[in-house]
């Protein structure tokens, strides 16, 4: 039995709904078929083409001589090197969103730095959210991109990432963040990835210089994507 085909026991609210996985690899041609005895929608996932899903990496820290974009770009890397996943990251270090006082979309007219990061939002399958941790929390930078939108997270997985200059790896940002995503109506992974002394576990390329940290990424790029693309076929097998 393949994870897709286990998703019913899993996920037993989707498996009530009548939404059945079989197959290993998702598509987006002929996602979507009918079981002629129950009339249950289900997904089959026996082509061959993947499903190819953009996410979204917000990267929270601007500050002067930051260190969390290391794991952020080495996470882009490692997505980029599937043929199924279109990485974009969204550093808000190159974005000048204004502090946050009013959704975009109730702005007349609306701030095109705004409008063109909800377009990319929009376009995303699923997100990750990356943050240092400043006293016991997440940054600020991050929760101000975030207040600005609403619609753009509604249902889509999302996973975190947290670095810290000590040992903790940032597991209370980390916990933040997760809190933060069910409150803005999506879904938060059950795994999340802490970078601990992330001043000293890369190279001058960007690469782990500890293989373990190089394993848990392999490991929860794993979890994220399963995860992702769980929701994902639910959603296409979903009558609107």
């Amino acid at each position: 039995m393949s994870v897709y085909s286990s998703l019913p026991l899993i996920f037993p609210r989707i498996a009530k709904l009548g939404i059945f996985i079989s197959g290993s690899k998702p598509t987006r041609e002929n996602y979507c078929k009918l079981e002629p005895q129950t009339g249950h929608a289900f997904i089959d996932f026996s082509q061959e083409s993947a499903l190819n899903m953009q996410i979204a990496i917000i990267l929270g820290s601007i500050r002067t001589g930051r260190q969390s974009h290391k794991i952020a770009k080495f996470l882009v890397r490692m997505l980029q090197d599937r043929p199924d996943v279109e990485p974009i990251l969204l550093d808000l270090a190159e974005y000048d969103l204004p502090l946050y006082r009013e959704r975009w979309a109730e702005q007349d007219p609306p701030t095109p730095v705004l409008a063109s990061f909800s377009q990319v939002l929009k376009s995303a399958d699923a997100l990750l959210f990356i943050s240092p941790e400043y006293h016991g929390s997440y940054s600020g930078v991050l929760k101000n991109a975030v207040d600005h939108f609403w619609g753009e997270f509604k249902q889509k997985p999302i996973g975190v990432v947290a670095t810290g200059s000590g040992r903790f790896g940032g597991i209370n940002a980390s916990t933040e963040m997760q809190q933060l995503v069910l409150s803005i109506g999506a879904y938060p992974i059950p795994q999340k990835l802490l970078v601990p002394f992330v001043d000293r576990v890369f190279d001058e390329q960007g690469n782990p210089t500890d293989e373990r940290l190089t394993q848990q990424v392999h490991d929860f790029l794993q979890a994220f994507l399963w995860f992702s693309n769980a929701i994902a076929s639910a959603k296409l097998a979903t009558p609107k």
